[in-house]
């Protein structure tokens, strides 16, 4: 129980300095005036080096209560859902552009990375819901925020499809 109570104040702790971060990049990415490319990838850099909190870095201990157990699995689905949702709205934009100016191979465009990251972060909130559902369905299925992203993750990879597949019918 001090475990729970001590990872929960842990990972609540992590939320609000990632918010802190989430502020800055809000600020700063979607101001009035468009940043750079070149901004847009340090943002990133930010995100993706911004550390999970300790406490779910490492496997549960032996003997931990499925309550604890759940816990454990909805923090860790939570924490990859706000930094990948993150990366997901930095790279929008140029995912489009990539899709618009080269639907044949946009990983070759200038905004390739802006692709792969979309790529790997629908990917990973996909396995991180995926992941949380079979370990506790109880619970997630009872929560829509997680099931929304995913769709829009779903929609996402589909719309890569059809872009890039889009003059075959």
């Amino acid at each position: 129980m001090l475990i729970t109570i001590l990872t929960s104040y842990i990972v609540h702790v992590w939320t609000w300095q990632f918010t802190k971060l989430l502020h800055t990049i809000t600020s700063e990415a979607f101001a009035a005036k468009s940043p750079t490319y070149t901004k847009i990838m340090e943002l990133d850099k930010r995100v993706r080096d911004f550390p999970d909190p300790p406490c779910l870095r490492d496997p549960p201990t032996p003997g931990t209560s499925e309550s604890d157990s759940v816990t454990r699995i909805m923090q860790t689905m939570s924490v990859t859902l706000y930094k990948e949702t993150t990366h997901l709205n930095l790279h929008r934009p140029y995912l489009s552009q990539a899709l618009k100016d080269a639907p044949e191979d946009p990983l070759r465009h200038k905004y390739g990375a802006s692709v792969m990251v979309i790529y790997r972060s629908t990917w990973r909130i996909i396995n991180a819901v995926e992941s949380a559902y079979k370990l506790a369905p109880g619970i997630t299925t009872r929560m829509s925020l997680q099931w929304s992203q995913s769709l829009a993750c779903a929609v996402s990879c589909e719309t890569r499809l059809v872009s890039c597949d889009g003059d075959a019918g």
